[in-house]
């Protein structure tokens, strides 16, 4: 009886090299698809909360600008309170006391340097953003400030510790991916508007109040946005930049 013996060829070392790169490859790509898609639901899930931020921040401002308290009296500068006066009649109190502005530029408390002023304005002290321990806030002063790498902050104190401590404040961040505030004002002569990141001087060297603010704000993935918000007494006829 004859007997046949077969032999089974088995794989050779490129093949299996072959086999091995392959699944390597086909693994890969694999990944780098999971990841795109799990990359593009994150960038999905992102862009409402930053259009929603910046939304935000604008309602708030729109919000400061629009409820702002009269300034307690001996608060204003009167230099600052004449151009007011002259050029935005509608930023007063309604209380009776047109002398009086809501919105106006003051010096920052404890701050040295070339621009130490900023938009000021009195509001509730039971707004959500100011919180000082074991105190009152009956009505909160107020200084818009843009500082680079912070973004935009609101530098603020009680009347309490004014009369305590002259330079004393605290700080809320509105936003941090603000990375410019621009102060535009509208030139009557030339028919044009002028936009500054300080505040501008008129010919007869008094401090003049904008007409509305811009804000830009960058995001950390590099998305940008930009608003405006209009300070109360603007002309609402006049054209916008």
């Amino acid at each position: 009886m004859n007997r046949r013996i077969q032999h089974q060829r088995g794989f050779t070392l490129v093949e299996i090299l072959m086999a091995v790169a392959l699944g390597g490859l086909i693994l890969v790509s694999a990944s780098a698809f999971l990841m795109g898609v799990f990359n593009l639901s994150l960038i999905a899930e992102r862009e409402p909360l930053f259009e929603e931020h910046v939304d935000s921040t604008t309602r708030f401002l729109e919000y400061a600008f629009s409820t702002a308290l009269p300034v307690p009296e001996g608060a204003v500068n009167e230099e600052v309170q004449g151009t007011n006066n002259q050029r935005n009649t509608n930023n007063q109190s309604n209380s009776g006391d047109d002398s009086r502005p809501k919105i106006s530029w003051q010096r920052i408390p404890g701050e040295i340097g070339l621009n130490p002023e900023a938009l000021s304005f009195r509001l509730p002290g039971d707004i959500p953003i100011f919180v000082a321990e074991d105190s009152y806030l009956p009505e909160v002063s107020c200084y818009l400030v843009f500082k680079d790498g912070e973004g935009l902050l609101l530098r603020w104190r009680t009347d309490e510790m004014a009369s305590e401590d002259d330079d004393e404040t605290l700080t809320s961040v509105i936003s941090p991916y603000v990375t410019e505030l621009i102060y535009y004002y509208y030139d009557r002569e030339d028919d044009k508007w002028e936009d500054s990141d300080e505040a501008e001087q008129s010919d007869e060297g008094e401090t003049m109040m904008p007409d509305f603010i811009g804000l830009s704000f960058v995001y950390p993935d590099g998305r940008e946005a930009k608003r405006q918000v209009l300070l109360p007494a603007v002309d609402s006829e006049r054209p916008l930049p």
